[in-house]
């Protein structure tokens, strides 16, 4: 699962196409955006775009989150995420990278690793090297 076996071509990436709501949101800045965007253009980037299966699924997740038996204390989970983590989920990924610790008071997405719903998702921060590192806010 390392970022090595993705640019050899040995393993693909794959982005919801919900990404760019999430990052035009935060605001990260002109020269992080135009990087994050370079990113993107890689042949191992694969798009994924929300479809019925996705969007029911995220339904789901946000209900069960936000209403339901998972619901937690001041945390909820957002549309997007529950978008991004019904993509990894229909597509049976490997494993869903993100920073979101749920710092700025959403739901800390790394806390679900290993179980979102019953689905046995892997949920790890990204094994990027250092040339490939983004100043996100947030991030270390």
């Amino acid at each position: 699962m390392g970022s090595k076996k993705i640019e050899k071509g040995e393993m693909a990436m794959m982005v919801c196409a919900a990404i760019r709501q999430e990052i035009f949101k935060t605001k990260i800045g002109e020269e992080a955006d135009k990087k994050f965007t370079d990113f993107l253009k890689h042949k191992f980037v694969h798009w994924v775009d929300v479809d019925y299966p996705i969007s029911d699924l995220a339904g789901r997740l946000g209900e069960y989150y936000n209403i339901g038996a998972g619901k937690l204390p001041n945390r909820e989970m957002t549309d997007l995420d529950a978008q991004h983590l019904a993509a990894a989920i229909v597509y049976n990924v490997d494993a869903f990278y993100t920073f979101d610790e749920g710092k700025k008071g959403g739901m800390n997405l790394l806390a679900l690793n290993g179980d979102v719903m019953g689905y046995p998702l892997t949920i790890i921060k990204p094994p990027l090297p250092p040339q490939m590192k983004l100043p996100l806010p947030g991030t270390k």
